[in-house]
Formats: C-alpha cells, sequence, structure tokens
C-alpha cells in the first residue's frame, strides 16, 4: 500500500480532538474507502478457487461494517466527544462509544478472516502474487485500523469516559 500522508499514525496523538476528528474523516477515511475497494478489486481478480468466492462478500461486509463505523462517528460520537469537550464534562454513558466499537470489532474480525482463508487455500504460481497481495492488503488494513482504534481510545476516550458512571447496556 502507498502511504497518502507523511505523518506517521502515532504523530496523531498530538492532535487536539477537533483536529484528529477532522483528520480521520477528511483525510483518512477516504484513504481507508480507497484501500478497502482495491481490497476488492485484488479479490475479484484471485477468485480461481471456489473457496475464495466466500472472499469478495467479506471484503463487501467490510466496507459495509467500515461505512457504519463512518456515519457513526462523523454524524453521532464525534459531535458528542467535542460536546463534552467543549463543556469540560465527562460522558456518563458509553452507548456511543460502544456502538462505533461494534462496527469495528466486526471489520477487523473480517480481515483477518479473509487473511486466514487465504493462508488455507492452494496456492499456485499462477495465484501466488494475487494472494499475496491480498493478504498484505488486508493484513495493511487491519494494522492501521488497529493502530487508529488504539490512538481513539488510549488518547481521546479515556479522558472523556467517566466509566464509574456508565450505565449498563
Amino acid at each position: 500500500m502507498n502511504q497518502f500522508t507523511d505523518i506517521p499514525l502515532t504523530d496523531l496523538r498530538e492532535l487536539s480532538l477537533r483536529s484528529f476528528t477532522q483528520f480521520l474523516l477528511n483525510d483518512y477515511y477516504p484513504f481507508f474507502y480507497n484501500s478497502i475497494n482495491r481490497l476488492g478489486e485484488q479479490i475479484r481478480q484471485a477468485v480461481i478457487e471456489p473457496e475464495l468466492e466466500i472472499l469478495d462478500g467479506a471484503q463487501l461486509k467490510v466496507y459495509e461494517e467500515f461505512d457504519e463505523l463512518y456515519r457513526k462517528e462523523k454524524l453521532v460520537l464525534f459531535p458528542f466527544l467535542l460536546g463534552l469537550e467543549e463543556s469540560g464534562d465527562k460522558s456518563e454513558n458509553c452507548v456511543p462509544f460502544k456502538n462505533v466499537k461494534l462496527h469495528y470489532t466486526a471489520m477487523t474480525k473480517l480481515l483477518l478472516k479473509i487473511t486466514e482463508t487465504l493462508g488455507n487455500c492452494f496456492i499456485t504460481q499462477q495465484n501466488e502474487g494475487i494472494v499475496r497481495g491480498i493478504q498484505e492488503t488486508a493484513n495493511e488494513l487491519y494494522n492501521r485500523m488497529k493502530q487508529i482504534q488504539d490512538i481513539k481510545e488510549q488518547h481521546f476516550y479515556k479522558n472523556l469516559k467517566n466509566c464509574g458512571l456508565c450505565k449498563k447496556i
């Protein structure tokens, strides 16, 4: 995968919450959508073996889960967080966090499933390059999203959660 920016993801921890959320929505997530689409193109090129056909459905589900994550962050979670930060309050309810995390978890499990499925398929000289390319793309998507999620939780969300007062879900 080509780098879309010269900024290491770890440097995002130094941004303000507003800058971080704007970076994700305006710069990083469009790049991530393109990467998921590229994964789909690679999978469609590789569907030579019948067992690889399930990967196309998995890629579409990755896209759907990411799209839900994006929409919930953009429309619900990020405005909620910015409001909390502005008022100096902490969240008394973890539902907005958990609704987004649900899609993140489903998406990352699907990316791991794609890699695992490819690890169990028969690789020939004919399909080796494309299979390795799919594995690399899926692994990079997984690693990047995990890194972004860790930054969200450890450097932004934890300061806005009041887990002692969270309502049970």
